[in-house]
């Protein structure tokens, strides 16, 4: 009876070492890992983005020529209309 206690003493403190070996919450931290390295792949994108420089252009205009500019770069006007249709009605 006390060799089998003791190679069964010696079979649980194998296992236990073996837990000690291995790291607990081994998947959310990969998780993390992976997250923290997306994020920072998207700030990165962003920052390359912002760097481009718009270069200016000069352009030889005779008279009476004009440079038409992008939609989104243009000034917004909105004209109220002066007077509502009439609504046809049907009674």
């Amino acid at each position: 009876r006390a060799a089998r206690q003791a190679e069964y003493e010696k079979t649980r403190r194998v296992r236990e070492a073996e837990k000690l070996d291995e790291q607990p919450y081994v998947q959310e931290m990969t998780l993390i890992e992976q997250t923290v390295a997306f994020c920072k792949s998207l700030t990165t994108t962003k920052e390359v983005g912002e760097k481009k420089e718009e270069k200016e252009i000069q352009h030889d205009l005779k008279d009476g020529m004009e440079v038409l500019t992008k939609k989104e770069d243009r000034d917004e006007y909105y004209f109220v209309p002066l007077a509502k249709k009439k609504s046809k009605s049907k009674n």
